[in-house]
C-alpha cells in the first residue's frame, strides 16, 4: 500500500532538493494537523469504502 500518508504523523517536515543539495525546508506540522481535524468531522471510510480504497492506494506525493 506505499507509505502511510503525511497527516498521520504528528511531526512533518518537507525537504527540498535541488541538484542533491537541500534547497528549501517546511514544518507542516500545522498543516496535518488540520487535515487530521477535518479528517475527524468525515464519514468513516465505510460510507466511500471506493474513495478510501483509492487513497490508501495513492502513491503520489
Amino acid at each position: 500500500m506505499g507509505f502511510h500518508p503525511a497527516w498521520k504523523y504528528e511531526q512533518v517536515r518537507e525537504l527540498v532538493f535541488s541538484e542533491g543539495r537541500l534547497s528549501e525546508r517546511f514544518d507542516r506540522s500545522a498543516s496535518m494537523a488540520e487535515i487530521r481535524r477535518l479528517m475527524a468531522d468525515s464519514p468513516e471510510p465505510t460510507e466511500n469504502m471506493i474513495e478510501f480504497i483509492n487513497q490508501a492506494f495513492d502513491r503520489r506525493y
